[in-house]
């Protein structure tokens, strides 16, 4: 479902993360992503999970300017979970030092 045409579009193989920018529709149906299932069944987890990450990204998002390293190439791995072959390279530039506190 991750890459099928008929819900991502005709883009649907290639690594696109601002889609969900572009539409943000797409982010909001749980059909679509299937990682937390959709329907009266979803995982127990998921509002936890999705928390954690809004929390460390924000975290992140202070500190850092990140940007994609060009000339890679992006593609999957056949396995269950589909992940990334060789991973995705990227490069974090600390922002101009100000002290943030979250404790």
């Amino acid at each position: 479902m991750g890459r099928s045409k008929e819900l991502w579009g005709e883009d649907a193989s290639t690594f696109d993360p601002e889609r969900f920018v572009r539409d943000p529709k797409q982010a909001n149906n749980a059909f679509k992503f299937t990682a937390f299932q959709g329907g009266p069944r979803t995982c127990l987890g998921q509002n936890m999970a999705y928390l954690e990450e809004k929390t460390m990204l924000s975290m992140i998002f202070q500190r850092y300017d990140i940007h994609l390293i060009e000339g890679q190439k992006v593609e999957i791995q056949m396995s269950a979970t589909l992940p990334m072959k060789r991973g995705l390279r990227l490069q974090f530039i600390p922002r101009n030092s100000r002290k943030i506190n979250f404790c």
